[in-house]
């Protein structure tokens, strides 16, 4: 087990799951797509079953065009959801994804800031730098930031929200109503942050939460993006189809952070991981195939052109993979890109039919399908390489694999000691996470 500390675990509450087919499929409703109800009861399970942490992805464009009548469309946007997730839950971390290429940081500040009051100090954001080419436009943009000046851009987004968190001390309130004073002015002051990208002058004009600053959460393969977790970051996500690139990848950050001047145990790195869970591998696979069959390998092919910036749709499925960008030549998902040129390089994949078939419908998660068993002694091989400090659970078809994973393979990996589970005592989501470092 890395670093000899207990894991941590997180659940993506996402309402359909990571296979871009599963809506399509019987064991799924759509309407729970737009159903807050149904979010808070998967929240409630996650909790109860130990999770550390609730995550949820997020876009700012209809990245598959309207004429592509099969692509779904979420219904919340993270604040909205996570709030009134909030009311309903008590101890895990509320992963809350903003782009830091298109969110002015006073109005990040304000919202991070009451989403902490209302869950009492449970926020942490998950900063992105969006690279979809259409969302620029949804901004009065005509073409995309490129990616190191977006990494530039959140350091000064991240930069000013720290000052407008630190715009007031944390005893800066004083409601005296005798005197009449609500605040003490000298514990009160302007931001005054001024960078090339990105300024505010502050301050923040609501009060410090219970945790001041959110947890700062990060992914990012790229240099750029590492040198940015390792700057801020206390959880980075990891994505990795093979051990030994976690174990660059996790050895790297960890580097980093130390040179940055900060202790890399106090800092989470994750992996995400993609399950399709049935009480049988018969039954897990016979799922699999279905949900393999309502995604053709051409759409899959097609979602994974966009993601590193080559067309793979006109050439033949069993056509070799062609000659792939480098890494920071394009415009793109940098983290996909790394991962298909890792594959590619050493062999696991040849043909785009074997690419389609990797991906599965999906992003690049690792995906483990099978048994409660199998699914468990999969986890754990990751876990015993001593390549990451936790996982990030994505279900492939969420109505099934997300009660399939906490009723069957989590009391495998607490069995295993694998998984502790969040304590019940009130503490912020920070404070949560610094006790399991020092656990550690």
């Amino acid at each position: 087990m890395s670093q000899g500390r207990p894991l941590i675990f997180g659940f993506n509450i996402d309402p359909m799951g990571h296979h871009n087919g599963a809506w399509r499929h019987p064991g799924s409703d759509p309407s729970k797509l737009h159903s807050i109800e149904y979010e808070i009861e998967l929240a409630q399970k996650a909790e109860a079953a130990g999770f550390e942490m609730l995550f949820i992805a997020d876009s700012l464009a209809f990245n598959h065009g309207a004429a592509d009548e099969t692509a779904f469309v979420k219904a919340f946007e993270p604040f909205t959801l996570f709030a009134a997730v909030a009311s309903h839950t008590r101890y895990p971390g509320l992963v809350c994804t903003v782009s830091s290429t298109y969110t002015e940081p006073y109005n990040l500040a304000r919202y991070l800031t009451s989403l902490d009051h209302v869950s009492h100090g449970r926020a942490a954001w998950n900063i992105v730098t969006t690279a979809d080419p259409l969302s620029p436009k949804n901004f009065g943009l005509e073409a995309p930031v490129s990616h190191g000046e977006r990494y530039a851009v959140a350091n000064d987004v991240a930069e000013a929200a720290f000052a407008l968190w630190d715009s007031w001390e944390n005893d800066a309130v004083v409601a005296d109503q005798g005197g009449g004073r609500f605040f003490d002015k000298k514990k009160v002051a302007p931001a005054n942050y001024q960078g090339r990208y990105r300024s505010t002058a502050g301050p923040l004009n609501v009060v410090p939460s219970p945790q001041k600053r959110p947890v700062i959460v990060q992914a990012g393969q790229s240099p750029d993006g590492r040198a940015f977790a390792a700057k801020y970051a206390e959880v980075v996500y990891m994505v990795a189809q093979h051990i030994d690139d976690a174990r660059e990848y996790y050895q790297d950050i960890k580097r980093r952070i130390a040179d940055a001047g900060r202790d890399p145990k106090k800092v989470f790195v994750i992996m995400s991981v993609r399950v399709l869970v049935e009480p049988t591998s018969e039954a897990a696979e016979a799922r699999n195939r279905e949900l393999f069959d309502l995604l053709p390998l051409e759409k899959t092919l097609a979602n994974v052109s966009k993601l590193i910036g080559l067309d793979l749709t006109s050439a033949a499925l069993d056509d070799q993979i062609p000659e792939l960008p480098e890494p920071g030549s394009t415009e793109t998902f940098q983290t996909q890109l790394a991962m298909v040129r890792n594959l590619v390089a050493r062999g696991q994949i040849r043909t785009l039919r074997d690419l389609g078939v990797l991906m599965n419908g999906g992003q690049g998660v690792l995906s483990i399908t099978g048994a409660p068993q199998t699914v468990a002694d999969e986890i754990q091989r990751w876990a015993d390489a001593g390549v990451t400090d936790g996982f990030m659970i994505l279900p492939q078809q969420t109505q099934v694999d997300g009660p399939n994973f906490t009723d069957l393979v989590v009391p495998l990996l607490k069995e295993r000691r694998l998984m502790a589970g969040a304590s019940p005592q009130k503490m912020t989501f920070r404070q949560r996470l610094n006790a399991t470092a020092e656990r550690g």
